[in-house]
């Protein structure tokens, strides 16, 4: 994948994991940190200029604001909670009594 500057790529956590050889024999670390939205997102917002990168790319792709004219939240914003913090958590405590 080769993706330039402003590209927004989301993919499920599992999708880029793949073995490959450590050619520095130097410890690697790989993270996929959580990412969570300040605010829902707005398809149609009264100052354009207010888009985030997200946004008009997801406005784009639906075909432009045009079809997203009107548009607005209809459910309930549930925070989603990763079960990794729990474990992590667990096994911290294990380590802790030995």
């Amino acid at each position: 994948m080769t993706s330039s500057v402003g590209d927004v790529i989301l993919l499920h956590p599992l999708m880029l994991r793949s073995a490959s050889k450590n050619g520095r024999r130097l410890p690697r670390i790989i993270t996929n940190p959580p990412v969570s939205l300040v605010e829902p997102f707005n398809f149609d917002r009264s100052d354009s200029s207010e888009y985030s990168l997200v946004e008009l790319k997801t406005i784009r792709d639906l075909g432009g604001h045009e079809k997203l004219k009107g548009w607005k939240v209809t459910g309930e914003r549930l925070a989603v909670v990763p079960e990794r913090p729990m474990y992590q958590a667990k096994w911290m405590e294990e380590e802790m009594r030995g």
